[in-house]
């Protein structure tokens, strides 16, 4: 069984604890994106997933039903922003140029984009 973007973001984040901000919601789904939880070295974008571009994020991505509205884009000045990408800031979307930090942070949330569908046994851990 061949599974969309959305699909492969709602199995990934049932199974390794991504969530969407959106109260209520424990499973990321729209767009093939998910919300980074995971705070400290350990909170990467899930295997399959790379941080979300600029242009994805200017174009307010809707994850888990909610939309967040891109704010901005920057580094300087911010040192709790979270590693180059995309994040989720309450209801925004921000953009951070900083380097050599964590995919998120306190109340700063990385956004991840999954790269390509895949297949349902191999994301389930089958042949």
């Amino acid at each position: 069984m061949m599974l969309n973007r959305a699909m492969v973001a709602v199995c990934i984040a049932a199974a390794a604890g991504f969530r969407a901000i959106s109260k209520g919601s424990r499973n990321a789904k729209a767009s093939g994106a998910v919300i980074v939880t995971t705070l400290g070295p350990s909170g990467a974008c899930p295997t399959g997933s790379s941080p979300m571009s600029f242009e994805e994020c200017k174009a307010s991505p809707v994850i888990g039903g909610q939309t967040f509205r891109f704010a901005f884009r920057g580094c300087k000045g911010h040192d709790h922003w979270p590693n180059q990408g995309c994040f989720a800031a309450g209801n925004f979307a921000v953009y951070s140029d900083c380097t050599g930090r964590d995919r998120s942070t306190e109340g700063h949330l990385g956004m991840c984009v999954f790269d390509a569908p895949m297949q349902a046994s191999t994301l389930l851990g089958g042949q």
